[in-house]
């Protein structure tokens, strides 16, 4: 933390890579054709809150094209992971703000409309727990569970929620395999990648951060936006 206060947040580290934002590509006029095509080769949906969160997508995604889905009801990107020599993997990423009725139904569209293989929703949670996750650690999450909780006889507790695909869960598992944090100076920050953690998601904010504790138990991650779905 940063010596002027503990509510300054810590200059984060130099990446090894300018980060895209939607400024630096144009909107692109498809076809209703073409848009109809990109729709029907989507492999992953990928789902942001906010522009920072985007902004890190586009930068993965390559090439980019955007336009407006009458489908979809509002623009989305369609690009690619992966480079030209590799088998590339067809992503389609909608923004969309996950705390309203409007944005959890715009999700549940775009995956009927799409059938994708994975949907994944990309962001920043908090975590009660610094020593087991710190500011900048990555946390892939094995289960979405939500503040709804029942405390076993022998004092474990089996949070109310959903876990992801077992194919899901396997590649989880393997999450942090060969991957380097972008950083211009891999010294100046230790990430640590937690797999198979346990998410929990609300809507609502807790009034006491010892309320926030007792639900923290077993779990690694904080996360409002999704309210549990």
């Amino acid at each position: 933390m940063s010596s002027e206060g503990n509510d300054r947040v810590p200059t984060p580290p130099e990446l090894n890579f300018t980060l895209k934002t939607e400024s630096d590509f144009n909107n692109n006029d498809l076809s209703s054709d073409e848009i109809q095509a990109q729709l029907l080769l989507t492999d992953i949906l990928i789902i942001t809150a906010s522009d920072h969160e985007s902004s890190a997508c586009y930068s993965y995604m390559k090439p980019i094209r955007r336009c407006y889905c009458e489908d979809l009801y509002r623009c989305v990107d369609f690009g690619q992971f992966g480079d030209e020599d590799d088998q590339n993997v067809k992503v389609t990423l909608m923004k969309c703000e996950l705390r309203s009725n409007e944005g959890q139904l715009a999700v549940k569209n775009a995956a009927e409309i799409l059938k994708p293989k994975v949907v994944l929703f990309v962001g920043t949670c908090a975590s009660k727990n610094p020593k087991k996750a710190k500011l900048g650690d990555v946390v892939a999450s094995a289960k979405l569970g939500t503040y709804d909780r029942k405390v076993m006889a022998d004092g474990t507790v089996n949070y109310r929620g959903a876990k992801v695909s077992e194919i899901m869960a396997c590649l989880i598992l393997s999450a942090a395999d060969d991957w380097k944090p972008p950083l211009k100076d891999p010294t100046s920050l230790n990430i640590e990648v937690h797999c198979d953690a346990v998410m929990l998601s609300d809507s609502n904010l807790f009034d006491d951060d010892k309320d926030v504790v007792d639900y923290c138990h077993n779990a690694l991650g904080l996360e409002m936006e999704s309210a549990g779905r």
